[in-house]
Formats: structure tokens, sequence, C-alpha cells
């Protein structure tokens, strides 16, 4: 009795440590690099062992809010179709006559196995690239190096954008599988969102939420008879909530671009679609963006 108790203990214990798998950037192991195909679908070129990615609107002194997406994304190579891969494009908003956002912490690797050892080639920054796609956005391309079948490509970066009213899509599917799904999205109580689900895969929330605190700044000017006379530094401090919502999956099956008999397959992928719906900062009006059937009615 006591054996069986034991042996089921491990299992569960077992089980716990696939799910929780710590996927540290710049650390492969070698069961990773080892292993010839996808468990779960073994026609698969590629996978995304791991996707991270948590979207977080922040105050900044001097700044103001801003939004920050931290990316982490490891791919393993099973086949040689799947090298084609090997590319990472990141897009970003750069107008001409607005702030544009910035990539930064850019850092990738490829790993390999030789011989038994692990080896690990880190892509230069200067071997990257930008392009611009059109009046609004460029696009960064990473190309990985020394990339074959059983490689595993690890990259990690920032994007900061001032446009802390705008939070991309979250993607679930691509055209290769994922094995684990990692996100979060971080929602000072100022903004209010609706949150509108794409495709056919869905990832209910987890959702927190905690008290935050953040020092104000800001300067005003001291006018007397002459005309002004200086500037005066001032501060406060700002109560709030954050809403923490986390999206958490594994062995998500992938869509390729493929399929027979699908035009647009991209709207067949599971996803999540923010759409701002209001901003009201304290001792401020609302603003309100995103229309709803009664507010177009009044209009009307």
């Amino acid at each position: 009795m006591k054996n069986r108790i034991y042996l089921l203990l491990l299992f569960l214990f077992s089980i716990s440590n696939n799910y929780a798998q710590d996927y540290k950037f710049g650390k492969v192991s070698k069961a990773e690099l080892e292993e010839k195909y996808y468990p779960s679908d073994s026609s698969a070129s590629a996978a995304y062992l791991y996707r991270y990615r948590k979207t977080a609107i922040d105050y900044f002194p001097g700044e103001g809010f801003r939004m920050i997406t931290e990316i982490h994304n490891r791919i393993k190579i099973y086949k040689k179709k799947g090298v084609g891969l090997a590319t990472e494009t990141i897009s970003y908003y750069t107008p001409k006559s607005d702030d544009n956002e910035e990539i930064t912490s850019l850092k990738a690797y490829t790993f390999n196995l030789e011989e038994g050892k692990i080896v690990k080639v880190k892509i230069d920054k200067n071997d990257t690239f930008d392009e611009k796609k059109n009046d609004f956005y460029s696009i960064k391309k990473v190309p990985f190096s020394e990339v074959k079948p059983g490689s595993v490509l690890d990259i990690k970066y920032k994007l900061i954008s001032p446009y802390s009213k705008i939070i991309d899509d979250l993607e679930y599917q691509f055209q290769i599988p994922v094995k684990q799904l990692n996100y979060q999205v971080l929602i000072p109580s100022f903004y209010k969102f609706n949150k509108i689900n794409k495709g056919y895969y869905f990832i209910s929330p987890l959702v927190e939420r905690k008290n935050t605190s953040k020092k104000i700044t800001y300067t005003t000017q001291t006018v007397g008879y002459a005309g002004p006379s200086g500037r005066t530094k001032n501060s406060y401090d700002m109560d709030y909530f954050t809403e923490i919502y986390s999206y958490k999956a594994e062995n998500i099956e992938g869509l390729r671009d493929d399929e027979p008999y699908v035009a647009d397959v991209g709207s067949y992928r599971g996803g999540l679609k923010f759409e701002l719906v209001s901003v009201e900062f304290p001792n401020n009006p609302p603003q309100f963006y995103a229309k709803t059937w009664e507010s177009i009615c009044k209009q009307i």
C-alpha cells in the first residue's frame, strides 16, 4: 500500500514539474536538443517550446503612462523545412510625425548539439536589420545563424511604446504548435478595455487585482509682477489598483498556412483583441473611445 501511495505521489509530482517547466532564457537542456519530433504532432517541422509575453501599462516619472511588452520565444527546429522559420520579425510603430516605439534589450542565441556538447551561438546586433513597411510601421528582422534540424532558437526583447491606449492582440495559435504559452497583461484601473476572442481556440484567464502606488511629478511655473520668475517641481502619491490577466496553456495545435479550402487561416487561429472603451484619470472627465449600440442609437 505504501509503495502505491509513493508511486502515485511521484507520478503527480512529475506531472506538476512538466507543467511548470522553467524556460530560463539562454539555458537550453540536452533533452530539448535531442528531441527528434514534436510529441503531439510528428509532422510538425518546428514548434514553439515556449512563448512568453508580459504587457504592462506603467507610469514613468516625467513621461506618463507607457506600454512595456516583454517577449521571450523559444523555437525547436525538427525538419529542414522548419529552418525557414529562423528569422524573427518584430513589427513596431514608427510614424513620421509622432513618437516612435522602441525595441530594447534584444538578445538571441542558436543552440546546437555537437558531439554530445551544447554549442551556443550568439546573434550579433549588427546582423539584425530594419525595414520600413509603410508610413507608420517598421519591421526589425533577427536572422538566427547556424540553424539546422535539431537546433533550438532562443530570443527575448522589450518593446517600449508611448501609446498606453493600444494593446497588441494576443496570439495563441500559429502555423507551428506551441508546447507552453504564458501571457500576462497588466492594466491600471483608469483604463477600460473590451476583450474580444478571435478564432476557435480560447483561453480563460486567471484574473488578479493588486494595489499600486506611484509618485506623480509635475512642474508649475511661478509668475510675478515682472513675469515668469521660476519653476517649481511638485509631486503627489497616486493610489490605484492594477488588474492582472494571466493566460496559460499547453500543447496548442498549429494551424498551417497551407490548409485546404481556407482563404485566410489567420482568422481561424485563436487569439484575443483588446478594444479601448474609456480612460478616466482622477480629477479628470472620462474619455470614451469604443462605440456601444446605445451610444450609436443616441447619435442617430
